[in-house]
């Protein structure tokens, strides 16, 4: 995971991608392994960044059917989602996001109560 993530930081997206597969490989994908939820939402973000939207949307997912109030899981798929042009899916994972955000749970470093506020306020229909 480490040696990913520095091929992360220097902008090797594609080959922190493969590595991060590798590892999950490596445990099987056993969801009950705090590591392979890490690995699948840094793998999330290497998918952002290549623009395989789709794929980010799906490790995304995969983490959220474990740890559903998981705000960096959250992000990284209302992020890809709204890439992908769905915005009635963008506008419900983000009033997801926003919730946790509210309840005073998630998101720290990532996105302020007013930020999430105010990306939904800019998404709503004229």
């Amino acid at each position: 995971k480490n040696q990913a993530n520095e091929l992360f930081q220097q902008g090797k997206f594609a080959q922190a991608r493969d590595l991060y597969t590798k590892a999950l490989t490596a445990l099987r994908m056993d969801l009950e392994e705090p590591l392979t939820l890490s690995l699948l939402r840094n793998r999330a973000a290497a998918h952002m960044k290549l623009g395989h939207y789709q794929k980010a949307v799906d490790d995304a997912s995969t983490v959220l059917s474990v740890m559903p109030r998981c705000n960096k899981a959250l992000l990284r798929r209302s992020m890809a989602i709204d890439k992908l042009g769905d915005t009635k899916q963008y506008l419900t994972a983000y009033r997801d996001l926003l919730q946790l955000v509210h309840e005073g749970e998630g998101a720290t470093g990532i996105a302020t109560y007013e930020e999430v506020e105010r990306m939904l306020n800019y998404m709503k229909p004229e």
